[in-house]
């Protein structure tokens, strides 16, 4: 972003217009992105249906986990001027590439899962367990050196709430064939409201 007015260590200072502008944008993005997932999902649980159709979300899950990885910073490594040593260096580099990792594991979990490759039920924890650790991190995720009690930091407090609303749902619906049933309903539309909650952010 350096000709737009961005700078390489954008996470140690206050976010220039264009970088704030760019992070809005990104975060857009990934809604749309999750909103296509969640319509995914929708369609896979309308009723049962033969992999790959019932594994439908899992490469979504994984292409919107490399849109994340490579998007999140790009002054950082791969696509941006930094180095890897660089980017190990930036703590929230470090942690927008973890985040990134977990629909993409999502997404390889669910395909192989589908696929009866996984066929112990314990492998159903992991979508849950992963949207869990996601959404704690939004509750001290900051943009600029830290955590700020600011609009940007309710956001991503609310998706949080909503990550770990959702997972704590999906672990115990899980459990029962009633609660399976229910959440075929219900995990959409968290899902559905998490994009929601993405397309409406905004930094500037």
């Amino acid at each position: 972003l350096a000709p737009w007015g961005g700078t390489p260590d954008s996470h140690r200072h206050a976010r220039t217009a264009t970088e704030a502008a760019y992070s809005t944008l990104n975060h857009h993005v990934a809604g749309a992105l999750l909103l296509v997932i969640a319509v995914a999902i929708w369609w896979e649980t309308r009723r049962p249906r033969r992999f790959p159709w019932s594994a439908l979300s899992a490469p979504l899950w994984m292409a919107f986990g490399v849109y994340l990885f490579l998007s999140g910073d790009p002054e950082a490594w791969p696509l941006g001027p930094g180095t890897l040593a660089d980017a190990f260096a930036d703590g929230l580099v470090v942690e927008h590439k973890a985040l990134a990792a977990i629909p993409m594991v999502i997404g390889v979990v669910e395909m192989l899962r589908r696929a009866g490759l996984l066929r112990s039920p314990r492998w159903r924890a992991v979508v849950p367990a992963l949207a869990v650790l996601g959404g704690a991190t939004m509750f001290v995720h900051g943009h600029h050196g830290g955590v700020q009690l600011d609009r940007i930091f309710l956001h991503h407090a609310a998706m949080g709430a909503v990550a770990v609303t959702g997972a704590s749902a999906l672990f115990l619906a899980q459990r029962t064939e009633a609660g399976r049933a229910a959440l075929a309903r219900a995990w959409p539309a968290l899902v559905a409201l998490m994009a929601l909650l993405l397309l409406v952010y905004s930094e500037v």
